[in-house]
């Protein structure tokens, strides 16, 4: 198993990844009542309008239930709420205080975006067929008491709020996407709704509709997309790559080519992870929801000058894949495994100085000196 006290640590990398927080509790104090409370001293006249759509609720409709949604699943932790007719677009939250809104804004953990990412962290939990999310200490509510906003934003959380009360149900056919919908005073349903995808375009309320299905349609998912980085030959502007990652597939081979640019590099099949997890290290690849780790290929038959590729991340022996020493740039070994061989583009095997061409496919070897790379 790999020596894991050897791990290189670069300036503000964080090489151990943290795991999105289970469950976000309240204090006592901040229970219903004086949550309640509260918002009626800051917002006295939210507090009328209320009490009139109370009365105008209990003209309007009839003794009854409305329709009973059946809610079909809960995800307890910190995950990301994403559009159905753009993946990339997030539920996105524009600060941590009560009556901050919500928007649409490019899903962070990828693509260069990780620094969105915590503004994107939802908690959806159900319990006894009421659903909630929160953000922090705060509920995700329709703008409470306005007759002329259906603006989705941060509130205090009131369990007797049907506001708040966001379930989360299926459609099964959309594979799985799904409304967040919240019962309405006439009977009806109000949905999670965005209308517009641009960055920073505003989260509402709106009756659902099967017309809508696309805008209101949301998955909650905590398979957040790690961010990417690309692996540098140290004296070489080569870089490891898949080509055509668009196709990438188990056995797809791992090769250099010149390094793209930051933006473009999971486009180009350059934007990989350095995941150190699951008691050691390994190499991932970043592309749309692929699933891809560097294997070597043939497991224990694997030998001196064998190439790498792509397999399926099972964090075994033959994906264990480590930069050895203190500092950057670094080689890559193939520590777990009683080789231990070094990742070498196939024509600097054995050389000093070695600058590989296009496709060059990558191998393991025993030969001295190893190859140096580098994290950018």
């Amino acid at each position: 198993m790999a020596t894991l006290n050897t791990i290189p640590a670069e300036e503000g990398d964080t090489l151990l990844p943290k795991k999105p927080q289970a469950s976000l509790k309240f204090q006592a104090h901040m229970g219903a009542a004086n949550a309640s409370t509260k918002a009626k001293k800051v917002v006295g006249a939210v507090a009328v309008a209320a009490l009139v759509l109370g009365v105008l609720a209990a003209t309007s409709v009839s003794t009854g239930v409305a329709p009973t949604r059946t809610n079909l699943s809960s995800k307890p932790k910190a995950s990301q709420i994403k559009l159905y007719a753009d993946p990339s677009k997030c539920l996105t939250a524009t600060g941590t205080e009560v009556g901050d809104k919500l928007v649409i804004s490019t899903c962070g953990g990828g693509g260069g975006h990780g620094t969105k990412l915590a503004t994107q962290q939802f908690v959806y939990s159900e319990k006894n067929g009421r659903g909630q999310i929160t953000h922090g200490n705060l509920c995700v509510s329709k703008e409470p008491g306005s007759a002329v906003s259906d603006a989705m934003l941060l509130w205090w959380c009131d369990s007797g709020d049907s506001d708040e009360n966001l379930i989360w149900e299926t459609d099964e056919s959309k594979n799985g996407y799904k409304h967040i919908s919240f019962p309405w005073f006439d009977g009806s349903h109000f949905c999670i709704d965005a209308e517009n995808t641009k960055d920073g375009s505003p989260v509402t309320a709106v009756k659902c509709s099967s017309q809508k299905l696309k805008q209101q349609q949301w998955e909650i998912t905590s398979d957040v997309r790690p961010t990417s980085q690309q692996i540098k030959l140290a004296d070489a502007n080569k870089c490891l790559a898949v080509r055509n990652p668009s196709t990438a597939k188990k056995g797809s081979p791992v090769e250099v080519y010149d390094c793209a640019s930051k933006a473009d590099a999971e486009k180009e099949g350059q934007a990989w992870y350095y995941d150190v997890s699951h008691g050691g290290c390994f190499i991932k690849f970043v592309y749309g929801d692929t699933d891809l780790c560097v294997n070597a290929l043939g497991g224990k038959h694997f030998e001196d000058g064998d190439a790498f590729g792509l397999f399926d991340c099972t964090y075994t022996k033959q994906e264990e894949l480590q930069f050895i020493g203190s500092e950057l740039p670094s080689y890559i070994e193939l520590s777990a495994t009683n080789s231990q061989y070094t990742m070498t583009p196939q024509s600097c095997v054995g050389k000093m100085d070695c600058n590989p061409k296009n496709g060059e496919k990558v191998v393991g070897t025993s030969e001295w000196p190893p190859a140096e790379w580098t994290r950018v």
